[in-house]
């Protein structure tokens, strides 16, 4: 893959994360003063579901371009994301501090949630706080990945490996295992989610 390929590709996943953006927006101001119908908490969950599944395509991408393979078994999707966490995982960039690790973790896990739960079982409430804070998010997580792409540094070289320590991944995994957003009931999941 080349440079040319990569910013090709991450400007099309862009394109879409704005326009599921502009479509939640709508749903929501639809939605204003009421409760919704199931079919629109649904919807709702799906744009948020798609909000970061784009995300998650735009690492898959970058980690292709650098050659990494990509992680496997269960937990592929949370270790990817570690991958990109400050600090990262060589030779790939740091794309979110521990600020925005922190904002971006309920949308990886409500993904799951949306996969393996029913629309009945969504609280509005609790999703018009992610609905209302992903704006934000996105412009947060925009930023990151332009000044990545814009650097010197990257993407047209590896930058400086890292080792994982052991302080590392405890201090991960205790920001990837809060607790679930969005549900009015607890949800059982995998330690996949």
């Amino acid at each position: 893959m080349t440079v040319e390929d990569l910013r090709e590709e991450i400007s099309i996943e862009l394109e879409n994360i704005v326009r599921t953006l502009e479509e939640l927006s709508a749903l929501q101001r639809d939605t204003e003063g009421r409760e919704p119908t199931i079919r629109e908490k649904t919807a709702a969950a799906a744009f948020l579901a798609q909000f970061y599944n784009g995300i998650e395509n735009i690492l898959k991408r970058i980690s292709r371009y650098h050659a990494v393979h990509l992680p496997a078994g269960d937990t592929w999707h949370i270790e990817l994301f570690r991958w990109f966490c400050d600090p990262p995982y060589p030779p790939l960039p740091s794309l979110f501090d521990s600020s925005l690790a922190s904002d971006l973790a309920p949308y990886r896990k409500f993904r799951h949630v949306v996969h393996h739960s029913y629309g009945f079982q969504l609280d509005w409430e609790r999703m018009a706080e992610g609905i209302d804070k992903v704006d934000q998010v996105y412009r947060r997580f925009k930023t990151k990945l332009e000044d990545y792409l814009n650097s010197g540094s990257s993407p047209n070289r590896v930058g400086d490996f890292w080792t994982f320590s052991a302080s590392f991944r405890e201090k991960k995994n205790a920001l990837l295992y809060e607790p679930m957003l969005f549900l009015k009931m607890e949800v059982i999941h995998s330690p996949g989610a």
